[in-house]
């Protein structure tokens, strides 16, 4: 999908506090939600204005990335008879805004918001970002979303309460479990094959799980920035010299991470020297190893004895006296 791009300068607009009317003229509202008596809002705030989301996630990260603040997503009511909007805050902006572009978040859709864009898409979804100044807290962007809550009334919010889960009845142990795993450190994936952002992880817990990788595995990489595999690149910040518009459900991921492990083992096989037991005493005994491993397991020896015996330096011609040992040279 190809990029929309748009000068953010112009659309950048500094203000303490909303003016009444123009919060008259943008209100999202159609019942049952009606907006209340509109009020100064509690904080400060930038407001930038990203039209087409979707399409402008590396302008979303240029501004949003480890900010703290209110989001509010709106379609556009050209042709059509009702607008939708919805109203978040977190204190990740980037992580939150385009947890909602993943197909793996939507398709777990059982809040109203994450029903509608699964169902519709994101075409001529604006996304409005009020980033907070520094020093503001998780109460404060609360504060902030429940202010925009009460004026404009979003359609996509079921509670108009600000953090509420958004949940009709409530929830599932299995939901609260995987809400529990969405608080977590988000990790994004990347493949240097292609310079893509490739999956957006919520939490360490979840990669664990879909991915089959160890804890210690997953913080080693994190830390030395060596990519995983020789091709996946695991962060948890968002490097925005990486194109974000080729984003894999989970199960693609997993298949693809599953070829390149299977592509690795196939590769470490095809390196694997072959290795000749010659028994002098009984040549019936003599047999051909396929990898040192092999060879090791076959004797009951450890790698590193038979190594020196393969290598020329051990003191004894013969390993335990009746064993010769030779690599076998692969036939073109």
């Amino acid at each position: 999908i190809g990029q929309h791009n748009i000068n953010l300068t112009s659309i950048i607009k500094k203000q303490s506090r909303l003016v009444s009317s123009q919060s008259a003229n943008n209100s999202i509202s159609n019942e049952p939600n009606k907006p209340n008596k509109l009020v100064s809002p509690p904080h400060k705030y930038t407001e930038i204005l990203i039209p087409n989301a979707f399409h402008n996630r590396n302008e979303i990260a240029a501004v949003a990335k480890k900010a703290i603040g209110v989001y509010i997503f709106k379609t556009s009511t050209v042709g059509k008879t009702n607008c939708y909007g919805y109203v978040g805050s977190s204190i990740s902006l980037y992580n939150r805004v385009c947890s909602y572009f993943m197909p793996s978040i939507l398709a777990k859709g059982d809040r109203r918001v994450l029903r509608y864009f699964h169902k519709y898409g994101f075409n001529d979804v604006s996304l409005t970002l009020y980033i907070m100044e520094d020093g503001a807290t998780s109460k404060m962007a609360v504060e902030l979303e429940q202010y925009f809550i009460n004026t404009l009334a979003p359609n996509l919010n079921v509670d108009l309460v600000a953090s509420s889960t958004g949940y009709h009845e409530p929830m599932s142990m299995e939901w609260r479990k995987y809400l529990r795993e969405l608080r977590g450190t988000p990790v994004y994936v990347y493949d240097t094959a292609t310079s893509n952002l490739i999956h957006m992880f919520d939490s360490k817990t979840y990669l664990y799980k879909k991915l089959k990788v160890d804890h210690r595995t997953l913080d080693k990489y994190l830390a030395s920035g060596n990519p995983f595999l020789n091709r996946f690149l695991f962060s948890l910040t968002a490097i925005t010299n990486f194109s974000v518009d080729a984003l894999l459900t989970i199960d693609d991921l997993q298949l693809l991470f599953s070829q390149e492990i299977a592509n690795r083992d196939s590769s470490i096989n095809d390196r694997s020297i072959s290795i000749l037991a010659e028994n002098i005493k009984n040549h019936k005994l003599s047999v051909k190893f396929s990898s040192l491993n092999a060879c090791a397991k076959g004797l009951k020896a450890d790698r590193g004895t038979l190594r020196l015996y393969l290598q020329g330096k051990s003191n004894k011609p013969y390993f335990r006296g009746q064993w010769k040992l030779s690599y076998v040279s692969k036939q073109l």
